[in-house]
Order: C-alpha cells, then structure tokens, then sequence
C-alpha cells in the first residue's frame, strides 16, 4: 500500500495493498529479489502478516517494500479486524518515530470480470486508511495483462478509470500499467519517488489519541460487518419462510 520516504531522503519505502490474487507479492519479490517474499498460487493469501523487503537504487537509496495482507484475508482464524489491527499497528510506529510516506500502490487484476463484494471491501478500506487529502501520492496498479487480450484489457481499463476508481483520480491518483515485466514496475517505483512524504489519515488519528475503533477505517469495518449481519440475517429469515 505504501511507499515511504525516511532518512533525510537516502532511504525509501513502498507498502502495496490489494485484494488477494492481484500480484502484490509477485511485484516485491520481482523488484528486490528478495526469495523470502511468499508468492501465492491458490485463493488463500501468502502474505499473514505486514513484511519488508529491500533493494538499492543505483544512487545508493535503500527502497523498502511493505507487503500487506488483503482484507479479504482466507486463512483460516484471520479476520478483517486482525489484519486492521497489524496494518495500524506497522503505520503508528512508522510514524511515531517521523517517518513519513512517499506514496501508496493499490494493485487490481485487470482480468476481473466484474467489481465484488470483497474488491470493493477492500477498495473502501484503502480510502479510509490513506483519507481524501493523500491520493495525489496513490497509483493504482493493474495487474495480470498477460491474461487478457489488449482489446479486452483496454475496454475493462476505460470503465474503472470512469467507474470503481474514479473518485480516486477526481482527487490526484494515477492509473498505471503492471505487465510483469522489472521495466515496467521500475517506472511505477520512480513515479512514486518523486512525490513529496505524506502523513495518512489513519496515522493522523491515531497520533490524535483515537482508538482504533474510532478511525475512518475502524467504523467502514464496523459498519461492513453490520452489513455482513444483516443480510445473514434476512437470508436465515428467508429460509425460515422456505422451510
């Protein structure tokens, strides 16, 4: 999800956020090389827990990756408000000892053939936890093109920049191009690089005295878990009738 700029500029970290699938940890790995980088290959995530891993630059800047877990999180035991918990917990210390981010990486599969539930899950915590005022820094990444035919793939680009990710664009971010290739993910990394640091609005309430419950991203969990509630209870309601 992030990318961070520390160290009076000799040192810069990315953090990508995304649904499971979308090539999140393929991205890093790809990059820095790093074989510790788990890469999944089946509907449950590899990613548990927010990782790091680095690479450097040909100035001598060191670039740190976050990989962070999806919201749509299928291991067994795991549950939004966990991977809530751990991604808060990673950005209030980042921040509790002045380090700023550079920018964020939002990954979506191009290949998807329709917005669901959990995408837009994820999509709707990822604007409370960045806040309005820090997309100009957000590049939304397209992933998995080698699936789809350049025709296809332009036509489903056209409708998420009018569509699902419009409102992030009307306020700065960026829709970019991910082909698996190390050129193209290196040209994502320098646009990043060169935006000035920003402070999300999650940091930014938490350092306030909020609790965690009391964020932006806290209650868009808890009123999606209402939701959750709520339609299984009309669904056990119907069948009630059924029956």
């Amino acid at each position: 999800m992030v990318l961070r700029f520390v160290d009076l500029g000799l040192r810069s970290d990315h953090s990508v956020m995304g649904s499971i699938g979308t090539g999140k940890s393929t991205f890093i790995r790809l990059v820095t090389r790093d074989e510790r980088i788990q890469v999944g290959y089946t509907l449950k995530s590899a990613t548990a827990d927010v990782k790091t891993a680095s690479f450097f630059e040909a100035d001598g800047r060191a670039v740190t990756f976050i990989d962070t877990p999806g919201f749509d999180d299928s291991r067994d035991g795991g549950t939004d408000t966990d991977i809530l918990k751990k991604i808060s917990s990673y950005l209030k210390t980042e921040h509790d000892e002045g380090r700023k981010l550079n920018g964020l990486i939002y990954m979506h599969r191009i290949n998807d053939v329709r917005i669901g539930g959990v995408s837009k899950r994820n999509l709707r915590m990822f604007q409370k936890l960045c806040g309005s005022t820090t997309l100009q820094n957000v590049v939304i990444v397209t992933t998995m093109w080698d699936t789809v035919s350049e025709e296809l793939g332009a036509q489903r680009e056209r409708e998420l920049m009018v569509k699902t990710f419009k409102p992030l664009l009307d306020d700065g971010a960026q829709m970019k191009r991910f082909n698996s290739g190390l050129t193209s993910a290196t040209e994502i990394i320098s646009y990043i690089l060169f935006h000035d640091p920003i402070v999300l609005q999650i940091q930014e309430e938490l350092a306030a005295g909020k609790e965690l419950s009391q964020t932006a991203a806290g209650e868009e969990l808890n009123a999606g878990m209402k939701r959750l509630i709520e339609k299984r209870q009309r669904d056990m309601q119907a069948l009630r009738e059924e029956f």
